[in-house]
């Protein structure tokens, strides 16, 4: 005011220090704290930095500077995209887990797999007798005019026949096995075809 009075606790207005101000340091250490590999650590740091940055500049009575602006904001927006994929890597195997619990891919028993094993030495047996009869091996329809048929719940399929080799693939629960006639064995990794 006019007269010089001011009420308690107030703080006189400081005018801005005449010339151009000075170059902010604090604001650019700000915008190099996101850029450091730290898991977040380096976004914590750029926010507080361009925060004091503010406050250095506010007792000088310089206006906030663009620099700590940009720190501030590159610190929230990189800070909040690695909270988002810090929670996607915790998540994500969980859900998965979850779905193939339920529902999905389940794990063979001990039945189950006795069930796939009798079905690819009836499958194996029924193409060796097809070989003998026609001089090579059959697909699934040669199979079946022979006489196979899966027990429930399992599906067979051919997927290669000729005069040299067959490989089936069986899948029961959702979960796939190939057998191979070149190499005799029946596995849940290593597709043949």
């Amino acid at each position: 005011p006019a007269s010089g009075w001011a009420p308690p606790g107030s703080q006189p207005a400081v005018p801005p220090p005449a010339g151009k101000p000075p170059f902010d340091t604090l604001g650019l250490v700000s915008i190099l704290c996101n850029f450091l590999p730290l898991g977040g650590i380096g976004q914590i740091a750029a926010v507080l930095v361009a925060k004091k940055a503010d406050q250095e500049r506010a007792k000088l009575g310089y206006p906030r500077s663009t620099m700590s602006a940009v720190g501030r904001v590159l610190g929230w927006f990189f800070g909040i995209l690695i909270g988002i994929g810090i929670l996607l890597a915790i998540l994500l195997p969980l859900v998965l887990s979850h779905h193939a619990r339920a529902g999905g891919s389940q794990p063979w028993t001990k039945a189950d797999n006795d069930a796939v094993v009798a079905n690819t030495r009836t499958a194996a047996t029924a193409e060796v007798t097809y070989f003998q009869s026609h001089g090579t091996y059959a697909d699934l329809s040669g199979l079946r005019a022979n006489g196979f048929a899966p027990t429930q719940g399992v599906s067979v399929a051919v997927l290669h026949a000729d005069r040299s080799r067959f490989c089936l693939q069986l899948t029961l629960l959702g979960k796939v096995g190939w057998y191979s006639s070149t190499t005799d064995n029946l596995s849940d990794v290593a597709r043949c075809g």
